[in-house]
């Protein structure tokens, strides 16, 4: 019996395509029917980009599987067919390499239900572009010389798809690693040290694959507070009884205010 109604249930849905699909982007949610078209948005190059679909459609199919339909993948790119399948949602990837060349394409998604054999397809198009990471200084605390103080960075990322962003400076050799979702910003904070003081100048350099950003950035370190007095205290060299209070106020002070 279960023969018979399967492939009835079959022809039914394909007859009348009642299924939606619904993708789940950064954004909201899309829901599309068997054979339409929809413009994801902007990616980078050497993108994993992820496709993320609910299970359940809107009719009572579960999708078990998402592919993608290998004759729509332009060349070297790479398809992870099944990425993650959990109990609600269900992923692609998409590899697309460094060397893409930017412009539009266009790729087609296969969900399958494994029960009836029943499947849908979904077209999907990107835009492959450069420059979708910026990065920006956001503050910087006031640096005292030999004292940790903090800059803050805002990084956004305007693809699509996650971005792993390595952190450095000229001055140290401090790196720091980032992963940025989709659509979004980050504000990185960078802990430094300057053992001297005076005016600073030097990069914050953010790299991502072969992106690379340089944000300038310039400082003026104050002395400590010793080392402010310092000058003061030396000129009392070999003290006399009589300025021992003032040396011993001034000494007060430096001890008070580091």
């Amino acid at each position: 019996m279960r023969t018979l109604i399967l492939p009835l249930i079959l022809v039914l849905l394909m007859s009348f395509s009642v299924c939606t699909v619904t993708l789940v982007t950064s954004e909201g949610t899309l829901k599309l029917k068997n054979g339409e078209e929809i413009e994801l948005g902007e990616v980078h190059n050497g993108a994993l980009l992820i496709i993320k679909a609910l299970r359940e459609s809107e009719k009572g199919i579960k999708w078990d599987e998402i592919k993608i339909v290998e004759s729509s993948l332009p060349m070297y790119w790479r398809a992870f067919n099944n990425y993650n399948i959990g109990e609600k949602f269900l992923e692609v990837g998409i590899g697309i390499p460094v060397a893409t060349e930017p412009g539009a394409y266009k790729l087609k998604l296969k969900l399958v239900d494994n029960e009836t054999n029943y499947f849908e397809t979904v077209a999907i198009g990107v835009v492959v572009k450069k420059g979708l990471l910026t990065a920006s200084l956001k503050s910087i605390e006031q640096p005292i010389q030999g004292k940790p103080f903090k800059i803050k960075i805002e990084i956004v990322n305007d693809s699509i798809a996650q971005r792993t962003v390595q952190i450095l400076n000229s001055i140290t050799s401090q790196k720091k690693e980032i992963t940025i979702s989709p659509k979004t910003s980050y504000t990185a904070d960078i802990e430094m040290v300057m053992e001297d003081y005076g005016r600073k100048e030097f990069y914050i350099t953010l790299k991502s694959l072969k992106d690379t950003i340089y944000v300038p950035i310039t400082i003026d370190v104050s002395p400590a507070v010793l080392e402010k007095f310092r000058p003061i205290k030396q000129s009392f060299g070999i003290f006399a009884i009589n300025l021992l209070p003032i040396y011993l106020f001034f000494e007060l002070i430096c001890k008070c205010l580091i």
